[in-house]
């Protein structure tokens, strides 16, 4: 069965609803930064703001991928992926004000697609190598905690 490594951060948040909440909390937490503030971390060897924005619209991307192929292909294996490596792809690429509109778009692409998912959609199975069986629900609620990881990461910075 399937354990989501972020059940602390949803904090029994509903995933759905979760997500809209995340996505809007990024968008006023991030508004104001301007380009310094996107260059600074919330602690030493971290991530910038930019690169944290960088990896939320890559994982919008990658889930919602994933969740599409869930649903249409049968018998579908995820492919695994490396964040760090991911994020200095484009980490030093492309800027936060860019990423925040990536990942905003995405995230209500997704969202108009998870919220109209029926239960039986919801509980499609796919494999992950690592995690074994998920359900498309699983990773609504993975993505929705994993948000809530990098929220209070972006408020932290000053």
């Amino acid at each position: 069965m399937f354990q989501n490594p972020y059940d602390a951060d949803l904090a029994g948040r509903e995933p759905k609803a979760s997500l809209a909440e995340a996505a809007a909390a990024v968008r006023t937490i991030c508004q104001p930064f301007d380009a310094a503030r996107w260059r600074r971390s919330y602690a030493a060897g971290k991530w910038t703001a930019a690169q944290i924005l960088v990896h939320l619209a890559q994982i919008e991307m990658m889930f919602g991928v994933r969740a599409r192929f869930a649903l249409t292909t049968g018998g579908y294996a995820v492919q695994v992926f490396e964040q760090d490596p991911f994020v200095e792809v484009e980490g030093g690429v492309v800027d936060g004000p860019t990423a925040l509109d990536a990942f905003l778009s995405l995230r209500a692409m997704n969202l108009q697609l998870f919220r109209a998912l029926t239960s039986q959609q919801l509980a499609q199975e796919f494999v992950h190598p690592e995690r074994g069986v998920i359900t498309v629900a699983d990773l609504i609620a993975y993505l929705a905690g994993h948000d809530w990881r990098h929220v209070e990461q972006l408020r932290s910075i000053q």
